[in-house]
């Protein structure tokens, strides 16, 4: 535990003046650092790292998502479907030296990360620092959930997946979460004069932070089924970007979704479709 909170420590100090130059190149640029990393950790946990074709192709695409997002929105879909086609070709050319299975599952892995670390920087794009709570909702939860866990846990929550968890801290990662939103929106709204719903930011909280949950559980499914315990080493006592931004990314993607229903929404109420 000790080792975790120092980690955690140290990282959040060298992520925070990050999220203080997001509207300059270095957000993209680190957020994309993430990326890359995170599909470099996927990759090797399909067993396919050994394949430049696969692990060097991966890691530029997720690296240059992020970029796509600030530069190139519209651009994203476009890269994704080339990506998907290259990835195609290879279990062609691949074969039979890895599986049409090994490729496509590093594939649908890969495309999850690049959408992820790409939803990040548009949040940001679309609704400035309102993209902070994606984190918050990510890393309170997460917080919440171990020291709920420790001080009320006694029904297993997915003892074959975490055995660890516990029901009383998956309601305790709630409570951090809705208490992370209030805090946040209390900032915006007496610092910053900003209009703010509190009654929506809370709502929102809810689901978000069950998303949050279920991404670290996803993850722990994919691990659990690969043979390992942790996807890197990169963070002492949390493993690899996809172990400490496991909930981050899902968090991450559900918003994006939101997002761009959302857009669709307004664009039918228009009456363009």
């Amino acid at each position: 535990m000790k080792t975790r909170i120092i980690t955690a420590t140290v990282a959040l100090a060298a992520f925070i003046p990050v999220l203080f130059f997001s509207d300059t190149i270095v957000f993209p640029i680190v957020i994309g650092l993430l990326s890359a990393v995170a599909s470099y950790e996927t990759v090797s946990a399909l067993g396919a790292k050994d394949e430049k074709a696969i692990s060097i192709v991966s890691a530029i695409f997720c690296f240059a998502t992020p970029f796509l997002a600030r530069y190139a929105m519209g651009g994203f879909i476009l890269t994704v479907f080339a990506y998907l086609f290259y990835m195609l070709c290879l279990c062609v050319f691949l074969f039979p030296r890895v599986s049409a299975k090994q490729i496509m599952a590093s594939a649908g892995s890969v495309i999850f990360v690049s959408a992820a670390f790409f939803g990040i920087v548009a949040i940001h794009e679309m609704y400035s620092y309102d993209y902070l709570l994606i984190f918050i909702c990510a890393w309170m939860t997460d917080t919440a959930a171990i020291f709920g866990g420790k001080l009320f846990g006694k029904h297993k929550l997915a003892p074959n997946l975490s055995p660890k968890k516990t029901v009383e801290g998956m309601i305790s990662g709630v409570v951090g979460a809705v208490l992370g939103f209030l805090v946040f929106t209390l900032v915006q709204d007496l610092c910053f004069d900003m209009e703010v719903n509190y009654l929506t930011r809370l709502l929102i909280a809810i689901p978000a932070s069950f998303v949050s949950q279920v991404g670290d559980l996803v993850a722990s499914a994919i691990k659990r089924d690969c043979g390992i315990k942790d996807y890197g080493k990169l963070f002492p006592g949390h493993g690899g970007v996809m172990d400490r931004f496991d909930s981050v990314m899902f968090v991450s993607l559900a918003a994006l979704l939101c997002m761009y229903g959302q857009s669709l929404i307004t664009v039918y109420k228009l009456g363009v479709l």
